[in-house]
């Protein structure tokens, strides 16, 4: 015979009030989310064991590429091994500080030159928001330098690396 489970009331039928759980059942319950808790818990910490080195390698990897990667095309940089190519490519973050943007904000409002371009960047909800394409209309007018400096605050990382490691093929 196999395990025996506690028939338990399902969860719309005790929130609309039709079924009330019996104390062996939210014991049964909580008990299978404290097994399944400490099984996730010793799930991450095996993770854990297993990334940090492997951070480490990538850590090592991506200095090493910066440092005495050759150019291979705009923002990416190639280095070679004998067996291997590491292939380092930096990108421009669109993650956004909200604080600074609301900064900005306010000083291009208050800005002479710029105050008329205000609708273009911006758009307001509960704060102020680049708009989508904010970068692109910057790139058709050009900000006094104290804005762009303000602008290029925006953003929380500059640049972003990605890391491929590829086998060569042997000739």
């Amino acid at each position: 015979m196999g395990a025996q489970t506690i028939p338990t009331p399902t969860l719309a039928s005790v929130l609309s009030g039709r079924q009330t759980p019996l104390g062996d059942d939210v014991d049964f319950l909580a008990e299978r989310y404290l097994r399944a808790e400490a099984a996730a818990a010793e799930a991450y910490r095996a993770a854990l064991c297993v990334d940090q080195p492997h951070e480490r390698a990538k850590e090592e990897l991506v200095l090493l590429a910066d440092h005495l990667g050759v150019a291979d095309g705009p923002h990416t940089k190639l280095l070679r091994g004998f067996r291997h190519e590491v292939r380092l490519r930096h990108s421009l973050s669109r993650v956004l500080d909200q604080e600074r943007v609301g900064k900005f904000a306010y000083m291009v409002r208050g800005n002479r030159r710029a105050k008329g371009i205000f609708r273009d960047l911006f758009r307001w909800t509960i704060s102020y928001q680049l708009q989508p394409d904010a970068d692109a209309f910057l790139k058709r007018f050009r900000l006094p330098d104290e804005l762009q400096c303000w602008y290029d605050r925006c953003r929380k990382i500059d640049s972003v690396p990605t890391l491929e490691v590829i086998p060569m093929s042997r000739p």
